[in-house]
């Protein structure tokens, strides 16, 4: 469910909360065909397996460029 209250153009979610930008980049993640990510090489993936309260990830790293780069369509 989707707090429809909630100012989702703010730079950071508050403390009890998730950050939708950062959730649907890893929906979106999935959509194309990748997995979560279990174990990072290069810091915060958007398809790491969890995401906390409070947490921002939505910028593709490394691990994610390179599971997109090994999908075969």
């Amino acid at each position: 469910m989707i707090n429809v209250s909630h100012n989702i153009s703010s730079t950071s979610p508050s403390k009890s909360s998730f950050d939708l930008k950062s959730i649907m980049a890893h929906e979106m993640g999935h959509v194309v065909g990748l997995d979560d990510e279990t174990k990072l090489k290069y810091g915060d993936s958007v398809m790491y397996e969890s995401l906390s309260t409070n947490e921002i990830r939505y910028n593709l790293s490394k691990d994610d460029e390179n599971g997109y780069h090994t999908i075969s369509w």
